[in-house]
């Protein structure tokens, strides 16, 4: 449970001194909520699987938004259901975005870079989207390895599966892992799992016993472990 509250936020100075292990999650994680991508890709995926089906982008939403009444990540279950989906191409579409929005923060980078241990992102995004942020940031080269959402057969987080696939893939020990992330219903599978979980960039309180710390921002997260 998140134990202290400072400037609004709720926070604990944590001892992380037993953590080998760092999982970042990546989008609105990494760099500020208001330069997300989130929206834009949102509609190339709409507009891209309206035309690989055939059809108008009106019926893609609407398949959309009944799987999302029984999914976490919709977007995905549409392709596991066998709709027209070709991935070489989807990934150009997905990286047409403009990256140059990102601003790299040399303090973010020098923090990370001094945490001892692996790095990992661990995102429901793609690979080649994650590279390209990584790279605007100027944090690609603290990152030991990337979980994406197509080398995990488009399952995604908060699903459990994928988190002891994470442990697997990357070989670490949950209870010296800590991970972070800007979604909270993404990091209690984590807790339950042993690893130490981190909010950030969430203006609002949340208390729950599966959110043991929050930060209004990573760079704060980073300064008070650092």
């Amino acid at each position: 449970m998140v134990d202290s509250a400072e400037g609004g936020c709720l926070v604990a100075h944590p001892d992380f001194s037993q953590i080998n292990t760092w999982v970042f999650d990546l989008d609105n994680t990494l760099y500020n909520p208001e330069h997300s991508f989130e929206h834009e890709q949102i509609e190339l995926y709409v507009n891209y699987l309206a035309r690989k089906g055939d059809t108008e982008p009106k019926v893609v939403r609407k398949r959309l938004e009944e799987l999302s009444k029984t999914h976490f990540d919709p977007m995905a279950r549409y392709v596991q259901l066998g709709y027209p989906f070709d991935i070489n191409e989807w990934v150009q579409e997905a990286i047409s975005v403009d990256y140059s929005r990102l601003p790299k923060c040399d303090r973010t980078a020098e923090l990370i870079e001094k945490l001892p241990g692996k790095k990992y992102i661990f995102t429901n995004h793609l690979a080649q989207h994650a590279e390209r942020v990584l790279q605007q940031l100027h944090l690609d080269h603290l990152f030991d390895g990337i979980s994406d959402n197509v080398s995990r057969d488009y399952i995604n987080k908060p699903e459990s599966k994928v988190y002891t696939d994470l442990v697997q893939e990357f070989n670490f020990e949950p209870t010296k892992a800590v991970f972070v992330e800007d979604s909270p219903e993404n990091l209690q599978p984590a807790f339950t799992m042993g690893m130490k979980t981190v909010l950030v960039h969430r203006t609002d309180i949340h208390e729950a016993e599966f959110i043991e710390h929050q930060y209004p921002t990573l760079l704060e997260f980073l300064e008070d472990v650092a």
